[in-house]
């Protein structure tokens, strides 16, 4: 496997990878890489280093795909939330944050606080499953109401992304979809970009049946070109509004802006 880097007079850089060392891959992908940054930043190209990976990197394409549903289920004030049915699994965690009553599932795991004010729930990754669960779970004269406040969305640009990498944050502030900050990274950091976009532009949110939701997205970019979007959602929404093909738009819309200019 063999991975091209080409280097601006600006100190841009783009990165592709060829899987088989054949001569005329290996030039083909030089030019497409010229041509990019010619065309596109209009910057000359100054360098171009071809590079032997002993570790192979996935190269294909993957649209975004839903990886987490998190929220929280607010209880009405009463005795006992949880269904008879279900009290024999249901186990005590204690932590930094307090004691919790624990019910893990497939669907996902459900975190209840000692006063039975609230559950929260974490690892889901289907609305209708998590829906099935709590109808089965809990008491449903307990459930006041079932919010979701942090979706991930995961998708794969289908090539590796260099650090110098300066289209991104411009490819971002041209979705116009409200302010864009680059996060500090840490030295630990699998990421190699993040980015926080404050989704406040009605018209932008309007277009994508989200303007009455208070949101932002934090957009993170592997070296391999793995891009995770950690959506969330200040107040909460509904879990029965199903966000999902809205939110999955979005992303997608995103990640289409972001493969463009690397």
């Amino acid at each position: 496997m063999i991975k091209i880097v080409a280097c601006t007079s600006g100190s841009d850089e783009l990165a592709r990878v060829v899987a088989e060392p054949v001569f005329a891959d290996v030039c083909a992908a030089v030019t497409e890489l010229v041509t990019t940054l010619q065309t596109q930043r209009a910057q000359r190209v100054t360098k171009v280093s071809v590079l032997e990976m002993r570790v192979p990197e996935s190269t294909s394409f993957l649209a975004p795909h839903l990886v987490n549903i998190g929220g929280k289920i607010v209880h009405h004030q009463v005795a006992q939330v949880h269904a008879p049915a279900v009290r024999s699994v249901v186990q005590r965690q204690a932590n930094a944050f307090g004691l919790f009553f624990t019910v893990f599932t497939t669907a996902c795991n459900f975190h209840t606080s000692s006063t039975r004010t609230s559950t929260l729930f974490r690892g889901g990754v289907s609305r209708a499953a998590v829906q099935d669960a709590i109808e089965h779970i809990f008491l449903q004269e307990s459930v006041a109401e079932v919010l979701v406040n942090n979706v991930v969305f995961s998708g794969r640009l289908g090539h590796p992304v260099q650090v110098n990498n300066k289209g991104i944050e411009h490819a971002l502030r041209a979705l116009d979809a409200g302010p864009v900050e680059q996060c500090l990274l840490l030295d630990d950091s699998t990421f190699v970009h993040s980015f926080l976009v404050r989704a406040t532009r009605d018209e932008w949110l309007r277009a994508k049946g989200l303007h009455s939701y208070n949101m932002c997205v934090r957009v993170n970019i592997g070296r391999t070109g793995v891009v995770n979007f950690f959506i969330g959602i200040a107040g909460g929404v509904p879990l029965a509004n199903g966000l999902e093909s809205e939110l999955h738009a979005m992303c997608a819309e995103v990640l289409q802006a972001i493969v463009a200019v690397v």
